[in-house]
């Protein structure tokens, strides 16, 4: 996480007015435990963007968890008007209030937040405990049986979805596209955000050349899930196999983001500094994936064709060689 670090905050100095890089930096901070520093990053993210609902999530959350609750109830508040079909915001005002000992107002919010959405099982238990405290036995006894029969049938979904995506993995590792892509479209009607499906819709589409329909379904991989360092790392190929470069080196440079160590990223970047002609840029990043992953046929082999583009016959040829060792003698030198 230190390199993550480093990156956000040098991307925050050669760019103070981004919202998105304060948010992202208060997200880090507050994993790392740094709760005022990341309380900083998310002031400073509402104060550049007043009316985003995000920044101000963000914000209140952190303030919560360091028990200004006053203010996390304002700013709750503020969401809920700024995305009034937000259940989670109604939710989460609700919390608060339940902490600020205020649990008739937390009925209402929890109330609104399961009006939005009838399935928000967190929403019935909390709900469940709010009236009971109230002294409202039946209706919380309601609200907390309501909640387990969600968790049950969410347990139900969750098996059955996770039979359609190992049998979609398995059909698609025998070649059997066809019969795959029903697989996980079964996932995606059981789940329509579920990031795995989606993800592995993609790459068949993506085997079958079928390049924008593919990169949609890395997109809704990506919503899904933010962090998915396969997606991006996907998406920017397809991207790249489009001629669409800067796009590509964007979603590179995104998967990096997410994780500093990870090779395929490095590699993939490597390459298109090459082909814009940066070929320092390109070995940086081709060592770093060697570094990281040692038996990387493919990044040797870029490595050694950098060498020989700056005239290091020797180094060239010793990773050349190093490549088709790895790659079991099947890489050929250019």
């Amino acid at each position: 996480m230190g390199r993550i670090l480093s990156r956000l905050s040098r991307a925050r100095q050669r760019n103070p007015e981004s919202v998105e890089i304060h948010n992202d930096l208060g997200a880090l901070l507050v994993r790392l435990g740094r709760h005022a520093e990341a309380i900083r990053e998310f002031r400073e993210a509402v104060e550049r963007a007043p009316k985003s609902c995000v920044a101000r999530t963000n914000l209140a959350l952190a303030v919560r968890d360091e028990a200004q609750l006053e203010e996390a109830t304002a700013l709750f508040r503020d969401v809920t008007r700024c995305s009034p079909g937000n259940s989670r915001a109604y939710y989460n005002l609700g919390v608060t209030q339940m902490q600020k000992g205020d649990t008739a107002s937390s009925v209402a919010s929890f109330h609104e937040a399961i009006r939005l959405d009838r399935e928000y099982a967190s929403a019935y238990y909390q709900l469940g405990n709010a009236l009971r405290k109230l002294g409202d036995l039946r209706g919380s006894k309601a609200a907390l049986d309501r909640f387990r029969q969600i968790q049950n049938a969410d347990r139900e979904r969750s098996d059955k979805l996770k039979t359609h995506i190992h049998r979609g993995v398995e059909l698609a590792t025998k070649g059997d596209l066809s019969n795959a892509l029903e697989a996980f479209q079964a996932a995606l009607a059981l789940q329509p955000d579920s990031t795995e499906a989606h993800y592995n819709i993609a790459r068949l589409l993506h085997q079958k050349g079928q390049l924008d329909a593919a990169i949609a379904e890395y997109h809704l991989a990506l919503q899904a899930n933010p962090e998915y360092v396969d997606a991006y790392n996907n998406l920017g190929i397809a991207l790249r196999q489009k001629g669409a470069v800067d796009s590509a080196k964007e979603q590179f440079s995104a998967a990096l983001r997410v994780n500093p160590n990870y090779s395929p990223g490095h590699f993939n970047l490597g390459l298109i500094w090459a082909e814009q002609g940066d070929l320092e840029a390109a070995f940086r990043e081709f060592t770093v994936a060697v570094t990281l992953t040692p038996d990387y046929a493919e990044a040797h082999y870029a490595l050694g064709v950098v060498f020989q583009k700056k005239g290091d016959l020797q180094a060239a040829q010793e990773a050349f060689s190093r490549a088709r060792g790895l790659a079991g003698g099947t890489a050929r030198t250019p």
